[in-house]
């Protein structure tokens, strides 16, 4: 009887099962890099979000309109951007003190602006300016 030779069934799942072992360490790590590319978009969603609105203001202090501006001027002025329901979680907020002294010119009154955008009452992103009125 000649002598055979080859891979028995039982070697092929050995190794079929050690290789699928080795392989869970690499699985887990596309799950992290998943985790973080969500947040990273995230975060350019956010800091958009708060650009777009500082540029706003910016735009009214140019104007001479610094003394129309509210902490409700961006919501009130600037539309919805349609189609992103995914970033709908991320909400935009104000607050505009007035500032005397400090950086603001003698014998002005200043606004500090800040503009903060926030994802899941999380702090992604905030501008903040300075603006003489």
């Amino acid at each position: 009887m000649a002598k055979q030779s080859g891979v028995t069934l039982l070697e092929l799942v050995l190794v079929i099962v050690t290789i699928g072992i080795l392989m869970l360490p690499i699985a887990s790590g596309f799950k992290i890099l998943g985790q973080g590319y969500g947040l990273n978009r995230e975060l350019q969603m956010s800091a958009a979000i708060a650009q777009e609105c500082a540029e706003h203001i910016l735009q009214l202090a140019r104007n001479g309109d610094v003394n129309t501006i509210t902490t409700s001027t961006c919501d009130n002025d600037l539309p919805a951007i349609p189609g992103l329901t995914e970033f709908s979680t991320i909400t935009r907020s104000m607050t505009i003190p007035d500032l005397t002294g400090g950086a603001c010119p003698a014998g002005e009154t200043c606004m500090d602006v800040t503009v903060t955008a926030m994802a899941n009452s999380v702090t992604r992103s905030e501008i903040r300016l300075l603006l003489v009125k």
